[in-house]
């Protein structure tokens, strides 16, 4: 009897762990299958992130590549001013030479003038010697 009375005590016992247990795994089997969703979520979200990435390096690159042609027409532009202004350089010394020239005639041309006059010689208007 005494036999007995352990055995069903042990039977009980093993009969409550065994509840537990199947709690256990049915808690277990829920936690699995929300990890299972948030394993499916990132991986969609992973997956969207790489597709983003590949958009981003697309137009990175073209970024890039429009920035090159944007130096090289800044360059170009830089270029043409700097030649520009040469140019103007070069047009003012010409003109100032030119200014020089006809200021220096004009000077001789009263000079001459002058002298004629006081010399008591009639003075027209120039004309170029045929």
């Amino acid at each position: 009897i005494v036999q007995e009375k352990q055995f069903e005590a042990v039977a009980a016992l093993l009969e409550r762990q065994i509840e537990e247990v199947r709690k256990d795994r049915g808690v277990v089997g829920a936690e699995l299958v929300a990890i299972q969703k948030e394993n499916d979520s990132l991986r969609q979200e992973r997956s969207a992130l790489l597709q983003r990435t590949k958009e981003l390096e697309v137009e990175h690159q073209s970024s890039q590549r429009e920035k090159s042609l944007i130096m090289q027409e800044k360059d170009q532009l830089l270029q043409e001013r700097s030649d520009m202004r040469s140019r103007v350089r070069e047009l003012e010394r010409e003109n100032s030479f030119a200014l020089t020239t006809i200021l220096n005639s004009s000077a001789v041309g009263t000079a001459n003038k002058s002298t004629a006059s006081s010399r008591g010689f009639s003075v027209s208007p120039t004309k170029s010697p045929s």
